[in-house]
């Protein structure tokens, strides 16, 4: 995970056509009309309507629509039995749903305006509408709530919000062996030689969960101490007990030091606030984490990295796993990076905003689309660019 985190960059047309070229790879059904489209080398007619239909539609938005992720308005046209766009008839989105009983309601994280009881009236509609509040953080100007997806357009007409967000993907950096990291850090040699002395020492860690049924369990199995570890009020998580094997992992390389726990949560402002409350509440002169979340950007700071920030400055030594998305050396890594290579012109017709094709590629040939390749263990994609 990086330590950054970001707010939404400001968007660029120039880098439009990158979203488009790379929206490719989950569209479907669309119907080409060569001779009349656009041409990107290496593209096919069909994905060049698609890139050009969803363009289009993008200039015609209104200004609640411009504050809402282009992949729940799909949703919602979908939910509904309209096309995405002319010509594509359905695209596949990476939403989450939720049943309150009464029906399916799509998980959202909202960005509310500074202004004074922005997130209570926000609260307000959104229950209103017909959806139910999970997390309220008016500390970052943030709510994560799940609502009807057709309701969603309905919340953005407010001008306490800024905008609304299909929830972020949570991810867990584990391996397929955890207990080797004793000797990995050579913490076994460092403890024969220095002997140092631990019992003081605050470890704090962050993941999906560690519950009170499992943490007994631990206990009962010499893994931990009785008392050893306190969980943040309310947050001990659900999930995998992943939290628990990094307490344990902890204690096998530090043993004696006092453990603490809070789970993430299920969106980066929840994540940003229990950051906090550790610190606050305990003081930890370590904090790991192994929680990413996919809206997270490399190119300046939001909520996560500012509560990072604000622990390190009081003294804390924050670590984060660094994940498992393979890296270039083996040829395995899930990311491109680069900067922007003007590839040429992309005239969208009917369309008056001037686009720019990024060049992936300029040696040994030009390159003007990514490839996304099949396999692995999630098929969704993150864009991050730098203004």
């Amino acid at each position: 995970m990086d330590l950054s985190t970001a707010t939404r960059a400001p968007r660029r047309q120039i880098l439009s056509a990158i979203v488009g070229v790379l929206l490719i790879a989950f569209a479907q059904n669309a119907i080409g009309q060569p001779g009349t489209l656009p041409y990107i080398d290496g593209v096919s007619a069909s994905a060049t309507s698609q890139i050009v239909a969803l363009l289009a539609d993008k200039e015609q938005r209104t200004k609640a629509q411009q504050k809402v992720d282009s992949q729940l308005l799909y949703g919602a046209r979908m939910a509904s039995q309209r096309e995405v766009a002319p010509g594509v008839p359905a695209l596949e989105l990476n939403l989450r749903f939720v049943d309150n009983g009464k029906g399916q309601l799509v998980e959202v994280d909202i960005r509310t305006n500074p202004i004074a009881k922005a997130n209570a009236s926000v609260e307000a509609a959104i229950v209103a509408l017909g959806g139910q509040i999970i997390t309220n953080i008016p500390q970052f100007n943030a709510i994560h709530a799940a609502l009807p997806i057709s309701q969603v357009e309905a919340l953005a007409e407010m001008d306490e919000v800024r905008f609304i967000a299909n929830a972020p993907i949570r991810e867990l950096d584990t391996g397929s062996v955890n207990s080797e990291g004793d000797k990995a850090h050579a913490a076994d040699l460092a403890r024969t030689t220095y002997a140092p002395y631990l019992g003081g020492m605050k470890v704090c860690v962050i993941s999906d969960s560690a519950t009170a049924a499992g943490i007994a369990n631990s206990v009962a199995n010499g893994n931990l101490s009785a008392g050893q570890v306190t969980v943040l009020p309310g947050q001990e998580g659900t999930g995998s007990n992943e939290g628990l094997a990094m307490l344990e992992i902890v204690n096998d390389i530090a043993p004696g030091a006092k453990l603490y726990f809070s789970t993430s949560g299920q969106s980066e402002a929840a994540f940003a606030q229990n950051i906090l409350g550790l610190y606050n509440s305990y003081k930890c002169d370590v904090m790991v984490d192994d929680i990413r979340f996919g809206g997270e950007l490399p190119f300046q700071d939001s909520v996560i990295a500012r509560a990072v920030n604000t622990v390190a400055a009081a003294g804390t030594i924050y670590f984060a796993s660094a994940g498992n998305s393979g890296n270039k050396t083996d040829g395995t890594s899930g990311t491109w990076v680069g900067d922007f290579a003007n590839g040429g012109a992309f005239i969208v017709p009917g369309v008056g905003t001037p686009y720019e094709v990024h060049s992936f590629q300029t040696a040994p040939s030009v390159q003007n689309y990514n490839v996304v390749n099949s396999g692995g263990s999630s098929y969704f994609l993150s864009l991050f660019w730098s203004d």
